[in-house]
């Protein structure tokens, strides 16, 4: 008896899957917690050297008198440098423009802007400058335990591992412009408004046909930000988080579709060590994702707010061009075998005689065939 004959058999889904479902419902739920929450939790606030000797020193300018001692002491083009030689106790005139050394160092205190967040991981530890490597090893990290039990627990099929798109575009919402308590509400409704989608569309339309849309959908949004970075004012930043938010949409319908069609293209004797072998592979990815996200602020430049972007974008595109040879899999019986697996594409048609009838000769032949 055939899988999908067994699956017949035992009819659609019922109270009991329903039941076990919810069940698996509580700890995904607690896992996506945990790694969204991360977005939150390391919020990078405004923020700039602190006033040598300035004690009670505060991001807002306080008075005329606190402008003129930061302009004196603090390099207004990077967050991590001071100006050598400062002294608190030196008298000075004007705006103590004339009183700045054009020699800097680096500064070891902050101060930040608490109008948005009160507190973050960032502000408590000071991971700023020479230590904001630190945000993303530690999402690395994270990430790096869903490697360790791809190989501990291969047989569970740890499908809920994250790709680089995905997971890239979610943990890049603290850098997009605007409010980030704002931005990660609108992510959380598009991400809840592509499952919906994703829900209604494959049974309708297929999922090699929304996987590729979706893909290259994500990539181009991503792609397009290019554009008000570098050929727009500063009033159309807005335009980057749109743009943002739809490469999100697009991706999360991508995510949902990719687990489908992967569980419905891998043959039923190796579909759940499949499953752990391609979550080792997205694990990897998704340890990259965090460094990516913070590839704008280690690199700086002009074309920082648009690099993590373009490498998504990049990659979006690159994996939707080799996705075109992927063949359908709406519709079609579930592959059983190693046999039935390498000719997928010769099965479309259910009375083809290679579905059944072939020797073990011709089987073999076609085998051979299909690796070369």
């Amino acid at each position: 008896m055939r899988y999908d004959d067994i699956l017949q058999h035992i009819g659609q889904i019922g109270p009991y899957q329903r039941r076990a479902f919810l069940l698996f419902c509580v700890p995904l739920t607690l896992y996506s917690m945990i790694i969204m929450g991360s977005v939150l939790i390391w919020i990078e606030p405004p923020h700039r050297c602190a006033v040598p000797g300035l004690e009670n020193d505060s991001f807002i300018i306080q008075s005329e008198y606190h402008r003129a001692l930061v302009n004196m002491s603090v390099d207004s083009d990077s967050d991590c440098l001071v100006f050598s030689n400062f002294s608190i106790s030196e008298p000075f005139s004007g705006d103590g423009a004339s009183n700045i050394s054009v020699e800097t160092e680096e500064c070891h205190r902050w101060v930040y802007d608490t109008s948005e967040v009160s507190s973050t991981i960032i502000t408590e530890f000071n991971l700023v400058c020479d230590k904001i490597h630190i945000r993303a090893t530690s999402a690395m990290a994270m990430f790096a335990g869903c490697l360790v039990g791809s190989f501990a627990f291969g047989i569970l099929a740890d499908i809920f591992s994250v790709n680089l798109l995905y997971y890239g575009l979610s943990l890049h919402l603290y850098h997009l412009p605007g409010n980030t308590y704002f931005n990660y509400f609108i992510g959380s409704v598009v991400e809840l408004a592509a499952y919906i989608i994703a829900y209604l569309i494959l049974d309708r339309i297929g999922r090699k046909t929304v996987h590729l849309a979706t893909m290259f959908a994500s990539g181009i949004a991503c792609l397009v930000v290019i554009v008000p970075v570098l050929f727009l004012p500063s009033e159309y930043s807005g335009l980057i988080t749109v743009l943002a938010m739809i490469g999100k949409t697009t991706s999360s319908i991508c995510y949902a579709t990719l687990y489908i069609m992967t569980a419905e293209l891998l043959p039923t004797v190796v579909r759940s060590s499949g499953f752990a072998f391609c979550s080792i592979f997205e694990s990897f990815s998704a340890m990259t994702a965090p460094y990516i996200a913070d590839l704008g602020r280690l690199m700086g430049g002009h074309l920082s707010q648009a690099l993590p972007m373009i490498v998504f974008g990049s990659a979006a595109l690159l994996a939707g061009i080799l996705s075109i040879q992927l063949p359908e899999t709406f519709g079609r019986d579930l592959p059983e075998t190693i046999y039935d697996a390498l000719v997928y594409e010769r099965m479309k048609d259910k009375n083809h005689s290679d579905k059944k009838d072939n020797t073990e000769e011709q089987k073999n032949e076609i085998i051979t065939e299909c690796l070369l």
